[in-house]
């Protein structure tokens, strides 16, 4: 940086970042998208295990016979 009377002047002296600061800042952003990156998996994950626990219902098929033989049914023999 110059400064009006002509003269340079060291970058951190005008509010520049310096190398440490961009290292630290560096840092930061990696572990920002790292948490990023596992929050989106376990997003697509959820989304999969949801599809498939609304999906296997409406997917499964069962023999017919089948429908006397629930434990909700109640009395079997009655």
């Amino acid at each position: 940086m110059v400064t009006d009377s002509q003269k340079s002047a060291p970058l951190a002296d005008a509010g520049y970042e310096t190398p440490a600061s961009a290292i630290a800042r560096a840092n930061a952003q990696e572990h920002a998208w790292n948490t990023v990156w596992w929050r989106r998996i376990v997003y697509f994950l959820s989304v999969i295990v949801a599809s498939y626990l609304i999906i296997y219902p409406l997917a499964r098929v069962l023999p017919r016979a089948d429908e006397f033989s629930s434990p909700f049914v109640g009395c079997p023999t009655c």
